[in-house]
């Protein structure tokens, strides 16, 4: 295993899970399901995206999501259609996710990799707490917030696929973005 591969923190709701009735900015219909009882929204597409960047080896993809309690991750995992992932961390008692998801990000960089972050709540909202926590905006991290109604979307994904290099799986999936905001 390559261990200088970016590591992509990847939260659930809000990211992958569209909350709220607006409408995806990915082709195809929309699918719903129950998870461990909360309902889920989200675009086979946007799975389909991150599965091919997590299998063409450009980065490893882990979950930073209150869903790792319990294991819910894994069933959520299996009926949304997503590979297996490591988990970013453990919640301990004395721990809430918020720390456990900024510990996380920290940690990724100073062990000389390099970040993507996907989050709608935690990532910092302005460019100065995000160097605070995370240090210069030297090309080594990537933040992306989007709106928790519309997850993460096609244009998104190819800010992702630049970040993580010029590798043939990158442009695949830069070109393929591009056809779905097309």
């Amino acid at each position: 295993m390559n261990e200088k591969r970016p590591v992509w923190l990847l939260d659930v709701d809000g990211v992958i899970n569209m909350i709220g009735s607006k409408q995806s900015r990915w082709p195809g219909p929309m699918r719903r399901a129950d998870v461990c009882g909360y309902p889920i929204r989200w675009s086979p597409a946007l799975v389909d995206a991150v599965n091919t960047v997590h299998r063409s080896g450009m980065c490893e993809v882990r979950w930073a999501t209150t869903w790792i309690e319990g294991g819910a991750v894994d069933r959520l995992a299996e009926t949304l259609g997503f590979d297996y992932f490591e988990t970013a961390y453990t919640r301990f008692p004395h721990e809430v996710h918020d720390e456990a998801k900024m510990r996380a990000a920290v940690r990724v960089l100073a062990v000389g990799r390099r970040l993507v972050w996907t989050d709608d709540e935690v990532v910092p909202l302005t460019a100065a707490d995000r160097v605070a926590l995370l240090g210069p905006d030297d090309g080594r991290w990537l933040t992306i917030r989007p709106g928790q109604s519309r997850g993460l979307g096609p244009k998104d994904l190819a800010v992702v696929a630049s970040f993580l290099g010029d590798g043939s799986a990158c442009h695949a999936l830069i070109d393929a973005a591009n056809e779905w905001v097309a």
